[in-house]
């Protein structure tokens, strides 16, 4: 069986992208604005890690996802700034939290059989319905919740929506 091809929007450092190599997956892209994440993704690149996979370092909003070319698994923890409790509560709506519709513009693109979303558990009150509405109406079965850090082994508590 071949690896899981996936995508990563809103890409950081690249620690979806190691889970995903733990599993077995095949990282072939990932899209991160931060020129220091970019750098380190390049490096992880060079180092092995993920092999052959393309890192573009750009605004989400300007990148042609049909470029890219195609993955199986669209993955993207996108900006919670105004999700979480830290944040300014106006959520998916905000001009960071939504960038989430840039996912959506990567899905209708690419059409993945799999997205897979990270964000804040105050998700569930800031956005949660019409994010999951937007893929139910794309056609995709949905299954979301929250895990705590501490449930896969960290030394926190961390809550995060999946």
């Amino acid at each position: 069986m071949n690896a899981l091809r996936t995508g990563h929007l809103f890409a950081g450092c690249g620690l979806g992208m190691l889970a995903d190599k733990l599993n077995g997956h095949a990282p072939t892209w990932a899209v991160e604005i931060d020129e220091w994440c970019c750098e380190h993704l390049r490096q992880r690149v060079a180092d092995g890690w993920f092999p052959g996979c393309r890192v573009v370092c750009a605004d989400a909003r300007s990148v042609d996802y049909a470029s890219l070319g195609a993955v199986d698994a669209l993955c993207a923890g996108f900006p919670c700034q105004n999700i979480s409790a830290a944040g300014n509560g106006t959520g998916i709506d905000g001009e960071k939290s939504g960038l989430v519709w840039e996912v959506f513009r990567a899905i209708d693109t690419l059409r993945p059989a799999w997205v897979f979303l990270e964000n804040s558990p105050r998700i569930r009150t800031k956005g949660r319905d019409r994010i999951l509405a937007a893929l139910m109406g794309r056609r995709y079965l949905v299954r979301d919740g929250t895990l705590a850090a501490a449930r896969v082994g960290a030394p926190h508590q961390r809550n995060r929506w999946w």
